[in-house]
């Protein structure tokens, strides 16, 4: 026979391609050789190299000790209510509860009230939005008052009104004050019927109160007023404790001699 040239070997090499299985399947013919020793042993796969993370990886879930600082070194309520819209914390299942642990603390010890986790605490008038008026009215009116405040920065008499519920929060940290936006909370609320009180207590509205100001003093009402306006509506309102029965006979000290000063006023003017 002859041999073919040795180009014709290398073109047909070219025009061929060889696939083989880095794992081929091993048959029992290729068992029963091995065994008699005609083909050599099967060599062992190597094992698979154990994964490590890179150096510089770092747990996702580590906690921001830049936040914690900040909440640790605040005495400010409304500072830490308002952090719950911080990117970092909304971020992180650990800093949001921690913020809330260091919220109740803060206001316990405004309170002095630290002693009785089952008493509710607050302490100052909060801002809500309309998406959140479930949360911070509905549900939190379980088991405490919840007086909302429907106002406008455009009308003036919202503007006294905000002033003497901050005050009273201050006061009555049992009860719970906010203000939203009158159109977030009812769309296409009229303006006249401003500034507009909703009393809430147990999830329910329990008192409504229009002009708010109208027979609370106008635009020359006080913090006292405004407080016995409230307990009209429910004397539950506002605490009853020692501390707010000696408040409340203080407001009504302050009425009756703004009421005589003003008497004095209307009869030296009649001499006149």
């Amino acid at each position: 026979l002859r041999q073919a040239p040795a180009y014709h070997t290398r073109r047909a090499m070219e025009y061929h391609t060889i696939y083989t299985d880095l794992n081929p399947v091993e048959t029992e013919w290729d068992e029963l050789q091995r065994k008699h020793g005609n083909l050599p042993d099967k060599p062992r796969r190597a094992p698979a190299p154990k994964w490590t993370p890179a150096e510089d990886a770092t747990p996702s879930c580590r906690p921001d000790e830049d936040a914690i600082d900040v909440m640790d070194n605040t005495d400010d309520i409304q500072a830490l209510r308002d952090m719950e819209d911080d990117e970092a914390v909304q971020d992180s299942r650990f800093l949001e509860a921690y913020r809330q642990e260091r919220l109740m603390q803060l206001q316990a010890s405004a309170t002095g009230r630290g002693s009785d986790p089952s008493v509710a605490t607050f302490g100052s008038l909060q801002h809500v939005q309309g998406s959140e008026f479930i949360k911070e009215v509905t549900e939190a009116s379980q088991g405490a008052w919840v007086v909302c405040h429907l106002y406008k920065d455009a009308v003036e008499e919202c503007g006294i009104l905000n002033q003497c519920l901050g005050a009273l929060a201050a006061q009555y940290s049992s009860t719970k004050f906010v203000k939203i936006v009158s159109t977030q909370c009812i769309p296409d609320f009229d303006d006249r019927f401003l500034p507009t009180l909703l009393l809430y207590k147990d999830g329910k509205c329990v008192s409504q109160v229009a002009r708010a100001l109208d027979n609370w003093g106008g635009k020359e009402t006080s913090v006292e007023r405004v407080a016995l306006g409230l307990k009209g509506c429910d004397p539950g309102i506002c605490c009853e404790d020692e501390a707010g029965l000696r408040v409340e006979q203080e407001m009504v000290r302050r009425i009756l001699e703004e009421r005589l000063e003003k008497d004095e006023g209307d009869e030296d003017s009649d001499f006149d």
